[in-house]
């Protein structure tokens, strides 16, 4: 095994240091502008050409970085001597022209391997207060805090590794209860809702301090040393301002920042210990390593773009934008504006969900006004994306591999390269080929039906299917009681065909029979008879259903609402088809947690004389503090319940798509060669550029009818030759 690592100039600025070793005492460091440049070059071929193994953090990141180092030295004139700032500095802006790939024999990410294990519940822990108990009484709160520190003094520490006043980790907040235009509710002028930030930590030297305790250092390069738009343009592949700091990072790896580069390259190997005597992380090395240290070099060559047709289309966006408020506080005026009494208690607050309910009601002039905010800033962010693109002139998309729990990709980088819009006008823009290569590309259809399909095993369901009826006509039937409705027929109403298959789908998630209703726009009463007559007519759809539950609710009411609530120890965590688990044991924690106080709440709230009125009816202080926190663990409960089923779809579709673009990827040769197929995905889509189309369509058949052994329904609509994206 060797291990590897890189020292930059800021996020896009060249590399100034490359780390590698095999033990604790065999550690170079390698300084690349104290080199020639053939020397540099030759270093770098030993590394990509060795056999053995190569283990890194974060493999996206060198990766772009030793494409460009690489693509760009080998473009200096004279490679006898070390680079110079100024030429470097001109010639890496077209180093993606005629670039070479850099294909190691085998790659090991450990930061994938750490977070795909038993610490995949850091992901998304960052910035957002992810647990909140709602309408807690403020006469409870000096007898709960000692209560909820000693909580959350079992909690992880990389939870809250990230706060830079470490007086706020572990600490929760007490917020007052507003009214949509951000005054106090004097309706719960006795309540607050206590919030438990987190600020997770995932990189390197805090994993190693927390998990292998080791003694760590802090990289001590003042901010004014940085490249001044790294932060906030990350978009940009290639920083432009790195030469004016370049000097004090050279000085800096070579003095005070040796140790810490050394360090690196330790941890590494103790975590590579540390995972092998581990059991409960995945075997090494995997396809999600592999792919990671791709789409680094893919960002670096990057697609290319029809320029003037996308300067059209943000000309067109701007001309189209209407003088609708988007910012939360001017957009609930403009709601508020049209709202009635009995309107404004929808007014929670903008969020996306909250202004889709409201523009899908029949509210009148409020639903109109919904809708146009939602458009507007689904148009603003387009025309962000858009401009992002325009500036630099070719698309550098990057990616987090496996940067959710469900293991799917996840854009990242200043520009999210998966939410680009799906329209055929934008994406035409999209050529994505440059001179001497094709385009080839599909996605697969109705990935998550068939998947569906597979998981629940239901003969009546999968014969339906088979014969040609779409999903959402089988649901569409029921709902117009028109049983012998043909899919264009269903399909004449496109809104209502659509809610029909989310229909579907939010009973597989657990949907309870109120959000089923909602979902489908009826009553409650038609929603039970709907959702009873799907379930009696495809029973494996209701043993799925049944068996989630079984595993995933740990809180039952046996008696109905208000009765007493029975503890159900719950799985530990759900499985796609190929077996990649989504952790559910740090929410088991808090809703563990939350049972037993409110079960049990500390003695002395009982003493507290005076009522409160929490959901309309008089309560004891005690009594409240066991209200909010049995709803609190009951709404954890139910989003562990809908990410379980959305677990058993969405990463079993992210591991179908990965194990087709490895697929793909295994035609690139191993080492230095030009570029074979360079691969672009989002989500169940696929888009290759290469120069073998006839050999990748035969890749993508093979690999697909493999997959068909567990998914037996599963195609794609494959394209050898494109002209740009919306051909697909």
């Amino acid at each position: 095994m060797k291990y590897l690592d890189t020292e930059t100039v800021g996020y896009t600025g060249p590399i100034v240091l490359i780390q590698t070793g095999t033990n604790h005492n065999n550690i170079n460091l390698y300084h690349v502008w104290d080199h020639t440049v053939q020397e540099t070059l030759d270093h770098i071929e030993e590394i990509i050409n060795g056999e053995e193994p190569i283990n890194i953090y974060n493999a996206s990141f060198d990766s772009f970085h030793l494409h460009k180092l690489w693509n760009t030295w080998r473009n200096i004139e004279n490679k006898s001597k070390s680079p110079r700032v100024e030429e470097v500095f001109e010639l890496e802006k077209h180093s993606w022209v005629n670039a070479a790939c850099l294909r190691p024999n085998t790659v090991v990410d450990t930061y994938i391997i750490l977070t795909r294990g038993p610490f995949q519940f850091l992901l998304g822990r960052k910035g957002k207060n992810q647990i909140v108990v709602r309408k807690v009484p403020k006469a409870a709160l000096e007898y709960l805090q000692p209560v909820l520190d000693k909580f959350t003094a079992t909690l992880h520490p990389l939870l809250f590794a990230k706060f830079k006043d470490r007086s706020q980790a572990r600490y929760w907040q007490y917020r007052t209860i507003t009214l949509p235009n951000g005054d106090p509710d004097p309706k719960y002028s006795e309540f607050v809702d206590l919030c438990l930030p987190f600020n997770s930590a995932m990189g390197l030297k805090p994993f190693a301090e927390h998990v292998l305790h080791r003694e760590t250092r802090s990289i001590e390069i003042p901010a004014h040393h940085h490249p001044t738009d790294e932060h906030n343009q990350e978009y940009r592949p290639y920083n432009n301002t790195w030469p004016r700091f370049i000097g004090y990072h050279r000085a800096y790896w070579k003095g005070p920042g040796v140790k810490y580069a050394e360090d690196d390259i330790r941890h590494l190997i103790d975590f590579n210990r540390y995972l092998i005597t581990t059991d409960e992380f995945p075997v090494l090395p995997d396809i999600d390593s592999e792919l990671a240290w791709m789409v680094g070099g893919v960002r670096h060559r990057g697609f290319s773009l029809n320029i003037p047709a996308l300067k059209g289309i943000i000309d067109k966006a701007k001309a189209d934008t209407d003088i609708i408020p988007t910012a939360p506080r001017q957009a609930m005026g403009y709601l508020r504006q049209v709202a009635n009494p009995e309107q404004e208690i929808l007014l929670v607050d903008t969020a996306k969900n909250t202004l889709v309910r409201i523009s899908e009601a029949d509210l009148g002039d409020l639903s109109v006004r919904a809708n146009e905010i939602l458009k507007q800033r689904m148009l603003d962010k387009q025309i962000n994306l858009l401009e992002k693109l325009y500036e630099v002139g070719r698309f550098h998309p990057d990616f987090n591999v496996s940067g959710t729990k469900s293991n799917r990709m996840s854009g990242r980088g200043g520009l999210n390269a998966q939410g680009i819009n799906r329209g055929g006008a934008i994406r035409s823009v999209f050529t994505f080929a440059d001179s001497n290569f094709t385009l080839s590309g599909g996605d697969f259809e109705g990935q998550e039906v068939t998947i569906l399909d597979a998981i629940i095993s239901d003969s009546n369901l999968h014969a339906e299917l088979l014969g040609g009826t779409k999903i959402h006509t089988l649901m569409w039937r029921l709902i117009h009681e028109r049983p012998d409705a043909t899919n264009d027929e269903a399909k004449e109403d496109l809104d209502s065909y659509t809610q029909s298959k989310n229909g579907v789908f939010s009973i597989f998630y657990g949907a309870q029979l109120n959000k089923f209703a909602e979902t489908i726009r009826v009553s409650l009463e038609r929603a039970e008879t709907i959702m009873g007559a799907w379930l009696a007519k495809y029973p494996g759809f209701a043993g799925f259903v049944d068996e989630n539950e079984r595993m995933f609710l740990s809180m039952r009411q046996p008696g109905g609402l208000g009765t007493k609530v029975i503890w159900n120890e719950p799985t530990r965590y759900a499985e796609s088809v190929y077996k990649f688990r989504r952790d559910f044991d740090l929410e088991n924690q808090f809703v563990r947690f939350f049972f037993g106080l409110a079960n049990n709440p500390p003695s002395i709230l009982k003493e507290i004389s005076g009522r409160v009125i929490r959901r309309d009816n008089p309560q004891s202080i005690s009594g409240a503090t066991q209200s909010a926190f049995y709803a609190a663990a009951f709404g954890v409960q139910a989003k562990n319940l809908r990410a379980a089923g959305n677990h058993r779809i969405q990463s079993t579709g992210a591991e179908i798509t990965k194990k087709l673009q490895y697929a793909i990827w295994s035609i690139q040769p191993q080492g230095i060669h030009p570029w074979a197929v360079v691969l672009f995905n989002v989500h169940d889509e696929v888009m290759c550029v290469n120069n073998c189309p006839d050999i990748v369509a035969q890749r993508v058949a093979n690999k697909v009818e493999a997959i068909t052994n567990q998914i037996p329904l599963l195609s794609i609509d494959w394209h050898e030759t494109l002209t740009d994206w919306s051909e697909k």
